[in-house]
């Protein structure tokens, strides 16, 4: 059976999310910023007369130095439940993939990051493709 995964960059590094996790992906908008003592929240976006909060998955993987929003940035919507929406911004998506899923591989428990974000990885064309389960994400 395959899966079909949506490729997105954050830097040089690629990931993948699981379409049917992904409510739709936006353009980078105006975000109204809100003071937070996470370094990865950036503030809200009004989507579609929606409050949705943004986080910057770039904070997480890469240093503020490397951090730049360009046009090909765009914001993950992620439906968490049915009343609780986020939003995660990204350098850029690539495309949509359909991977078989003989070729998803489990990540050694000892080797996961803190909030198994990223238990799984896809082996294709050579590369290993850490699959994200944004709805695994942790809010304040």
């Amino acid at each position: 059976m395959e899966k079909q995964i949506i490729i997105y960059k954050i830097g040089n590094q690629e990931f993948g999310i699981e379409i049917e996790n992904v409510h739709e992906i936006v353009k980078l908008q105006k975000i109204i910023k809100i003071h937070s003592k996470r370094k990865d929240y950036v503030g809200i976006i009004n989507l579609r007369n929606k409050i949705i909060p943004i986080f910057d998955l770039r904070k997480l993987f890469l240093s503020n130095d490397e951090i730049k929003n360009t046009p090909d940035s765009r914001i993950i919507i992620i439906d968490k439940n049915s009343e609780q929406s986020f939003g995660f911004l990204v350098d850029t998506v690539r495309e949509v993939k359909r991977i078989d899923e003989t070729f998803f591989e489990e990540i050694d428990k000892t080797l996961k990051m803190d909030d198994d974000l990223i238990s799984v990885v896809a082996k294709i064309d050579g590369t290993l493709l850490p699959i994200v389960d944004l709805r695994k994400y942790k809010e304040v």
